[in-house]
């Protein structure tokens, strides 16, 4: 019980978590029901193909409530592209990852963008992340390798390789060959 575990009475535990709760999330949960709909405005828009309705309503609400990444910056960062607007999406999906946003796809393509504007170390770090959502992507493991030794960091570039191999990809004389290609760094 209650009272046993945390010597306080079960209404005293419900009082202090309520005030817990309130100090933590009582602006958010006063405007929960807003952002609720502006979620659903810019799910619409999206799906209407309707752009700068999209990221009206997707960027108030990710004013409400920015800890919820998923959707939000991700419709911001489609709407964007869809606009050819490559910086904003470019900003969108960087903002997204740093806010823990970790969506495969979106990862992937945020580090792409990355690395070719020549932001090599960001789109390792962005890459990097990704391994602790999909360590069993040989093309993950094969393009940090690349991007690593590039780099001029080949035993991790070799690690990587490794890791491929490991994996038993369908290619594995171009596994072989990376893991040759980092040993002659060495």
């Amino acid at each position: 019980t209650v009272r046993r575990v945390l010597g306080i009475s079960p209404e005293e535990f419900d009082e202090r978590f309520d005030d817990f709760i309130f100090e933590e999330f009582g602006d958010l949960l006063g405007h929960l029901g807003q952002w609720k709909k502006l979620h659903q405005r810019a799910v619409k828009a999206l799906a209407e193909e309707k752009w700068q309705d999209t990221l009206k309503a997707a960027g108030d609400a990710i004013e409400i409530f920015p800890e919820y990444v998923e959707s939000p910056f991700l419709f911001m960062a489609t709407a964007c592209s869809k606009l050819g607007d490559d910086n904003a999406e470019l900003n969108g999906l960087h903002e997204y990852w740093q806010n823990g946003g970790y969506a495969p796809e979106a990862i992937w393509l945020l580090a792409n963008k990355l690395y070719h504007r020549g932001r090599t170390t960001e789109a390792i770090d962005v890459l990097d992340s990704l391994n602790m959502v999909d360590p069993f992507d040989v093309e993950l493991h094969s393009t940090l390798g690349d991007w690593l030794l590039e780099e001029g960091q080949y035993t991790l570039a070799l690690t990587e390789y490794k890791v491929a191999l490991a994996m038993e990809p369908h290619d594995k004389a171009a596994a072989y060959y990376r893991i040759a290609n980092a040993n002659y760094f060495l």
